[in-house]
């Protein structure tokens, strides 16, 4: 067996992970934002320090009302498991919301 000889490193510790702060990333049209939990619902958790973190990603992309109101419909029949017929109905909906703007 090889002994292997260790070496003292001066490690920095921060109280705050510097690298979760305002953590912007453009591309193209596009804005992606990582941001930091609530410290209930942590999911991150570093195998090294044990600092545990929650984390979420956020992307921005600058569109026209056109195109917002078929993302924003496509988005909320993901989240609530709509098939095309719920699709067809919540477009109705938005659609009778903006006629009686």
């Amino acid at each position: 067996m090889h002994m292997t000889e260790s070496k003292n490193i001066d490690v920095i510790r921060h109280k705050q992970n510097p690298f979760m702060e305002n953590m912007m990333i453009p591309m193209g049209t596009k804005q992606i934002r990582l941001s930091k939990m609530g410290k209930d619902r942590n999911v991150l958790v570093n195998q090294l320090t044990g600092e545990i973190l929650g984390t979420h990603v956020t992307t921005y992309k600058k569109v026209d009302r056109g195109k917002f109101i078929k993302l924003f419909a496509e988005n909320i029949a993901m989240t609530f498991e709509l098939g095309s017929a719920g699709l067809k109905a919540l477009n109705v909906l938005i659609l009778q919301c903006k006629i009686q703007e």
